[in-house]
């Protein structure tokens, strides 16, 4: 058997558009796995991974270590990629990304699609479902800097809405045109925060430094 060495190497060192190696099957009741790596280790201590993808392409074409797609046309729920770690005891992590050493680094981009965490159906680009106290926690570490950054490009409202089985109770709000930030309960505007230290209760357009309406 073999230890420290490769027990199987394959060079492709002329490849340019072609494969170096094709692993296919085009069985309509296929069941199983066209390919299967896999790692037993009984002792528990291994280090060593199951499969590992090294790539020290070079160049500006966008080179990538490893691409999977999936372009199956189903009425069925298809995954490109399918991660499970379920492993007993200790910690389990499914997915670990990691980008770093370059002049940009990004660990995780999402070119489309909606994401959803707890969640299979997400409706929203980033949808969560949790039954946890702090269903999203925010740490910032930087002195200087703010935890979250809500930002708008567009001339919209940027809002924060706050709703019971998706019916919005309450709801604040800073509308890019004018710079006011609003606290909005029931439909109505309560609370008006206007630039040049001016703020109204029950109005939404305040002129002085402190202003009460009967909104």
């Amino acid at each position: 058997s073999v230890t420290t060495t490769n027990a199987t190497s394959y060079l492709f060192n002329g490849l340019t558009s072609g494969k170096g190696m094709l692993v296919q099957s085009s069985s309509t009741g296929l069941t199983g796995s066209v390919m299967s790596v896999e790692a037993t280790s009984a002792s528990g201590t291994a280090t060593g991974t199951a499969l590992n993808v090294v790539s020290t392409l070079g160049g500006t074409n966008n080179a990538a270590a490893m691409i999977t797609q999936n372009s199956t046309a189903t009425t069925n729920t298809d995954y490109g990629l399918r991660v499970n770690n379920n492993g007993a005891g200790g910690t389990n992590i499914g997915a670990e990304f990691s980008a770093s050493g370059a002049t940009n680094n990004y660990a995780l981009i999402t070119s489309s699609g909606l994401v959803g965490f707890g969640t299979t159906t997400p409706t929203s680009p980033v949808h969560i479902v949790a039954s946890q106290t702090n269903v999203l926690q925010i740490d910032g570490t930087n002195a200087t800097a703010a935890a979250a950054n809500l930002n708008t490009t567009g001339t919209g409202t940027v809002a924060i809405n706050f709703s019971q089985s998706n019916t919005v109770k309450a709801r604040m709000q800073m509308t890019p045109a004018n710079g006011n930030w609003t606290l909005n309960v029931g439909g109505n505007d309560h609370v008006t925060v206007a630039p040049g230290s001016k703020m109204g209760v029950g109005y939404t357009a305040p002129t002085n430094t402190f202003g009460v309406g009967n909104a």
